[in-house]
């Protein structure tokens, strides 16, 4: 490939890339329930009532927390700005997957693998949203790359800020150790270049650790630290029953399937990349017989799919979350494996494998890549951010920002999204945890201020708890009145509105 088709290539991912990606950033899909989470903290920054998030709950580092309030307060308030800062992580690991894969093996694989990555349905629809996971990705990838390369002190760096996106980048760190130990593995004495990248890589991973946690401490004189918070809300983390481990791993595997939209097309690529390291395992035990020295690439082969199949295993034992967004930091090794995959089978000559079934198979690959991208930016995966069960939500946040200042709105599941949205706004909200005690507060408001109006918003999944509420508030001399029903796309219902009402003027309407 001459430098003129290099070119013209990534242009042409990049105009690929930024579209799959740009398209559903512009839909503007529903916000899921943790990223109007993220954009009320990024708020609380942004408008400097609490810049440095002593006053809240935060069970997440902050890095990414603060780079999407320096989004909102340049771009403003809006769910485009609140997931500027996710895009670009997304696209920047594109070039930090390139990176990696021409490092550890050569430029073919390296743009065979950014373009599977930028096809993936999973890639495309994390990038547009706010969640920590894809600055999480793109700090695991450079970290990867630098001690591929034995910049020991970079990848400790990169694994730091990795750790201050989200914790989970913990478990960064065998990956990038294993690579470190891999690629001095040549040296007449490895320990001792292993241990001295070890403690440059340790260094570098201090420079950012040490000011999180810094940061993490002003709080704890009224707010417990965000690691201790993360287990508390996350019920705990410990060995799930041997009982539950085929059950787990049946959930991460439907997970899996989705990773690039179809399942045959998942399980081709993880095979495929299961298949390099075998692959490479082989090659590294023949060559150490041969005491010829193994190859860094089948090293690396090896490392790879090891860590793949390590990452899946504990998240299959560990009662982790099965949430898909725990997957993301693999797409981009199983991309760089299944890269590395196609890539030798492309240049290796199969006599059993007619050229022109090659191309034919080649051809029935690149389509369904091509399709999967399409179920990914069409939003027709249940992948990312929220794609239809708080459709209408804009609606509902509308009609409260129209009520009197002093009115009361009560909610269960949508605290979040009212945080974010209403943030500025005067109406008092109440969560309630049973309609009794709903009840309980309606009545004492609406006997000390009587012309104070106050609304339930139930979400459809809550509809059934429309009668406890009714009945509570009829013990207490008030009526549940529905105002509004809305309704999704599909026609469906999302979301209904009551107003409470004294029960003789409800009935007298």
């Amino acid at each position: 490939m001459t430098r003129r088709q290099r070119i013209a290539a990534a242009a042409a991912l990049i105009v690929a890339a930024v579209a799959l990606r740009g398209i559903p950033w512009l839909a503007n899909y529903p916000l899921h329930r943790d990223e109007a989470l993220y954009g009320y903290w990024a708020r609380l920054i942004a408008s400097g009532s609490d810049p440095l998030l002593l006053t809240t709950w935060i069970d997440k580092p902050p890095l990414v927390i603060y780079l999407i309030a320096a989004s909102l307060r340049t771009f403003g308030t809006n769910e485009l700005a609140l997931r500027l800062p996710g895009m670009a992580a997304g696209l920047l690991t594109l070039a930090a997957t390139y990176a990696l894969a021409k490092r550890a093996y050569d430029r073919p694989v390296a743009w065979l693998a950014v373009a599977l990555l930028t096809l993936s349905p999973f890639a495309i629809l994390f990038a547009p949203t706010a969640f920590t996971d894809p600055w999480l990705t793109l700090w695991l990838v450079i970290a990867a790359w630098a001690a591929l390369g034995g910049r020991a002190f970079g990848a400790g760096l990169a694994l730091g800020l990795a750790v201050a996106s989200k914790q989970q980048g913990l478990l960064g760190a065998p990956l990038v150790l294993t690579l470190l130990a891999a690629q001095v593995s040549g040296h007449p004495r490895p320990w001792r270049h292993f241990g001295r990248s070890f403690g440059a890589a340790l260094l570098g991973c201090a420079v950012i650790f040490i000011p999180v946690i810094y940061w993490d401490s002003l709080r704890w004189s009224n707010r417990p630290s965000f690691w201790d918070r993360s287990l508390m809300t996350y019920g705990g983390l410990g060995v799930a029953a041997p009982a539950d481990w085929p059950r787990r791993a049946v959930e991460w595997g439907a997970q899996l399937a989705l990773l690039f939209g179809l399942p045959a097309l998942s399980a081709l690529m993880l095979g495929g990349s299961a298949a390099v390291g075998v692959r490479g395992a082989m090659r590294w035990a023949a060559e150490r017989r041969a005491t010829t020295g193994a190859k860094l690439a089948h090293r690396v082969d090896v490392v790879l799919a090891a860590y793949v199949l390590g990452y899946l295993a504990l998240h299959t034992v560990i009662t982790f979350q099965v949430w898909d967004r725990y997957l993301l930091p693999l797409a981009p090794l199983v991309c760089v494996l299944a890269a590395r995959g196609f890539a030798g089978a492309i240049h290796l000559p199969n006599p059993a494998l007619p050229r022109r079934a090659g191309l034919v198979s080649a051809t029935v690959l690149a389509l369904a890549l091509v399709y999967a991208a399409g179920l990914g930016t069409t939003g027709r995966l249940p992948v990312g951010s929220d794609h239809g069960a708080y459709a209408g939500l804009d609606q509902v946040v509308t009609t409260v920002r129209q009520q009197p200042a002093d009115a009361v709105v009560y909610h269960q599941c949508l605290g979040w999204y009212f945080d974010f949205y209403l943030f500025d706004a005067p109406q008092e909200r109440r969560w309630w945890d049973s309609g009794w005690k709903l009840a309980s507060d309606a009545f004492q408001t609406a006997q000390q201020t009587p012309a104070r109006r106050q609304w339930v918003i139930l979400a459809a999944w809550e509809a059934p708890q429309a009668d406890e509420i009714r009945l509570a508030l009829t013990s207490k001399g008030l009526a549940l009145v529905e105002t509004d029903r809305i309704r999704r796309p599909d026609g469906t219902q999302s979301f209904t509105l009551y107003r409470i009402m004294p029960a003789q003027e409800a009935f007298a309407r």
